[in-house]
């Protein structure tokens, strides 16, 4: 809570009781120097023959200034302009030095009369605002940084700035931003912050003072740390007080970001009528603004949310819903994102029609081979086992010498209008001679949805080690030639 004195303005308007009587009485704070404060109070609808008073209250000691409308009021504390358009709209200008404002309540009045037969005055309409003034520099606070042409002025091109802001004592105030970013550090002196008042949404007003610093995208991406300094000289009496008030702060655009569904960082399958929970993690500091985009969905809907909470609970209402889930993040002209899907259930099927895959080598003597078969299907495959096709028809269970695995990927395709989680299992030979002769093999697939899914599929590009070796022999040969030939030259 600010160490403060109030000044509270109210609006009091009293009228004849006629139908067309003041209404939509606001005030508000429209200008604001080191000197003085500007109030701005405006009646809807105004009608002739009006006497308007204003009453300034301080210490218990009341000022009293009287007006007709046609002419204007002014006086030497304070001043007090009121002027009328098209009998429509009352606008009263109501000017206070800050030198006044000391501590305690103030009270302003502005009342309202109709002349008439009838003298009788009926209260309509009221309108307050309260405007606090520290005592002694109260800590600053820095904004993000944004686009503020109105602090920042640009052009041609836009650039981002900070804003740092103190409530203070009225007068002159000085304001210093050290600034450090990478490599770089410097700071802003601002000689006489420029006074500036706070409002909050109860329309009440705090005295405040200041200084900005534009920064760049590249500032950001390194990071960029800020200590604001407010400082001003305060009379007590015959003694001159130096306030200081002071704070830091970072700011550094977002580059990692990490979204979940179910705690998978890929995707999950669910039900309709479930619920699916999704985490959002992003660094940068303050922590970035976030928000889920669902889609493309199935009839191409795009829904958008905020995503103020690290956690989310999302129902499946409807297979509209299944598809993509994105979570971005946004801050200084930095956006990042990441997608995870939400698919049905369904049973493992294949996604393309070949038959034949050609074998992939590893190893440094080429002893493992290995074929990558394309699937769909979520959850994924529980059970995977391979069989290889004997004389006969017989089917031989293969189980030493390959190994079975499966590997999700964050895409999903559309089949059978309907979205289908992807994945790839790897059927790994261990022993090369598994794959001579071009075998048949039967690879069963289940995910606990039907029953096993059988690809029936064969293998090429085996590696003959017979002619590998014979290959070897002769270029050895070769080489003991040449150098017998060098040293017999």
């Amino acid at each position: 809570m600010f160490i403060s004195k109030l000044l509270f303005i109210s609006f009091v308007m009293y009228a004849q009781a006629i139908a067309d009587s003041p209404k939509n009485v606001s005030c508000k704070v429209s200008r604001v120097t080191t000197e003085s404060i500007l109030i701005t109070c405006d009646i809807q609808p105004s009608f002739a023959y009006r006497e308007y008073s204003a009453y300034f209250t301080s210490n218990n000691t009341t000022w009293n200034f009287t007006s007709e409308i046609e002419n204007n009021c002014t006086s030497e504390r304070p001043y007090v302009n009121l002027t009328q358009f098209n009998n429509k709209q009352t606008t009263c200008l109501l000017k206070i030095n800050t030198t006044q404002l000391e501590s305690g309540d103030y009270d302003i009045k502005l009342t309202a009369s109709a002349e008439g037969n009838d003298f009788s005055e009926t209260d309509v309409e009221r309108d307050s605002i309260r405007i606090y003034v520290p005592k002694e520099i109260q800590t600053p606070v820095c904004t993000e940084p944004q686009y503020d042409e109105e602090n920042c002025p640009s052009w041609p091109r836009k650039t981002l700035c900070i804003l740092c802001i103190a409530a203070v004592p009225p007068g002159e105030v000085d304001c210093r931003l050290f600034y450090t970013s990478g490599s770089m550090t410097g700071s802003v002196y601002n000689f006489g912050a420029k006074p500036h008042m706070l409002a909050d949404n109860d329309n009440s007003y705090t005295y405040a003072a200041k200084c900005t610093k534009t920064v760049t995208s590249s500032m950001l991406n390194d990071g960029i740390d800020i200590r604001a300094n407010f400082t001003k000289y305060i009379d007590y009496g015959n003694t001159s007080v130096r306030s200081i008030a002071s704070a830091s702060f970072f700011f550094v655009t977002p580059k990692k970001i990490n979204f979940t569904v179910n705690d998978n960082p890929i995707g999950v399958c669910a039900n309709i009528g479930e619920n699916v929970t999704l985490k959002c993690a992003t660094d940068g500091s303050p922590a970035p603004r976030k928000f889920l985009q669902l889609g493309p969905s199935l009839d191409n809907v795009y829904i958008v949310n905020d995503f103020p909470e690290p956690v989310m609970t999302w129902t499946i209402i409807s297979s509209s819903i299944y598809g993509y889930f994105i979570c971005y993040a946004d801050q200084y002209e930095q956006r990042i994102s990441k997608s995870v899907y939400v698919v049905a259930p369904d049973q493992i099927l294949g996604t393309e029609s070949q038959k034949n895959y050609k074998l992939q080598y590893t190893g440094h003597n080429y002893d493992t081979s290995y074929v990558l078969i394309g699937v769909t299907g979520c959850p994924e495959p529980s059970s995977l086992t391979l069989f290889r096709k004997k004389n006969n028809n017989v089917k031989e269970t293969l189980t030493d010498g390959v190994a079975l695995s499966y590997k999700s990927t964050p895409q999903i395709v559309k089949s059978s209008n309907q979205y289908k989680a992807l994945g790839f299992v790897n059927v790994t030979f261990l022993n090369k001679h598994m794959t001579l002769d071009s075998p048949t093999y039967f690879l069963n697939l289940s995910n606990g949805i039907s029953n096993y899914t059988i690809f029936e599929f064969s293998v090429y590009g085996a590696y003959n080690s017979n002619a590998t070796s014979l290959s070897n022999s002769l270029t050895i040969f070769l080489l003991v030639l040449a150098l017998f030939n060098v040293f017999n030259f």
